[in-house]
Order: structure tokens, then C-alpha cells, then sequence
């Protein structure tokens, strides 16, 4: 399977998932695409699949956020220095890579653990995930462009 397959709806889980990690129980539970009663129709998920793919998100969501919070702390330490603009260029540079460096971090976490819920679903399972986020996509896109 190519990494554009693979990849191509992390755009849409890895947001979803992101504000699922947020400390609200109750964002949390809206934001389980796979506890949906509508997905695991469309999907055919089987009981299996969902404590699996639950099983993937509860291993990796301390990960996750224990590296949100890090992006977090990183960003305010660059907002501030940028507010302030008393350090040297050389200074912010490194304040940027640590920025980056934990953008990173959290993104390949992520990836990693869309990539075991792949390993859970079937072929004709994934394929339906693509739709789903393509016309989540399309109509995202449709209602920008009417709100203009």
C-alpha cells in the first residue's frame, strides 16, 4: 500500500484525534471515529476491530498528550521571546527548532498510531475511510466557499 493511501485521511484523523486527546472526557468520546454507530456501519467494523482500535488510541494517547503539552510549552517559550524582542536572531532560531522539533515529535506519534489502526481495518475498510474523509473534505470545502 503506497504512503498516500496510507496517509492521505491522517489529515482528517490526525485533526480529529487532536482534539480528542484534549482533556475533556466528554471531546474525547465525540472525536472516537471508530465508536461512531454510523462508521461501523458504513466501515463494517466488527466488535474486534473497535476494542483494537480503541486498544491503539488508549496505548498512544498518554504519548500524545504528554507531547502536546511539550508543543505547547514550546510555542509559548517562542511567542514570548518574539513578544519580548530582546534575544538575538541566533536565539529565536533555536527557540524555532525546538518548536518544530516538537511539532515533529507529536506528527510522527501521530502517524505511527494512524498507521497501527490501518493494520486493524481491511482493504475495503480503508478504501471506505478515504471516502468518508473526502466528502467531509469536499463539504468542508463546499461551505467555505459559501461563507466568502
Amino acid at each position: 500500500m503506497s504512503i498516500w493511501k496510507l496517509c492521505h485521511p491522517a489529515v482528517l484523523i490526525i485533526t480529529v484525534l487532536s482534539l480528542g486527546i484534549a482533556p475533556s472526557s466528554d471531546a474525547a468520546q465525540r472525536y472516537k471515529w471508530w465508536q461512531s454507530d454510523r462508521v461501523k456501519t458504513d466501515l463494517q467494523l466488527s466488535a474486534v476491530q473497535v476494542e483494537e482500535l480503541e486498544m491503539v488510541f488508549q496505548d498512544m494517547r498518554s504519548a500524545l498528550t504528554d507531547l502536546l503539552h511539550a508543543l505547547q510549552i514550546e510555542e509559548k517559550r517562542l511567542t514570548e521571546a518574539m513578544h519580548e524582542a530582546e534575544d538575538e536572531e541566533w536565539e529565536i532560531t533555536l527557540l524555532i527548532d525546538r518548536v518544530e522539533s516538537a511539532r515533529s515529535a507529536l506528527s510522527k506519534t501521530r502517524l505511527l498510531m494512524l498507521y497501527r489502526m490501518h493494520l486493524i481495518l481491511d482493504s475495503n475498510q480503508v478504501d471506505k475511510l478515504h471516502e468518508r474523509y473526502e466528502r467531509l473534505n469536499n463539504r468542508r470545502g463546499s461551505s467555505r466557499r459559501n461563507r466568502r
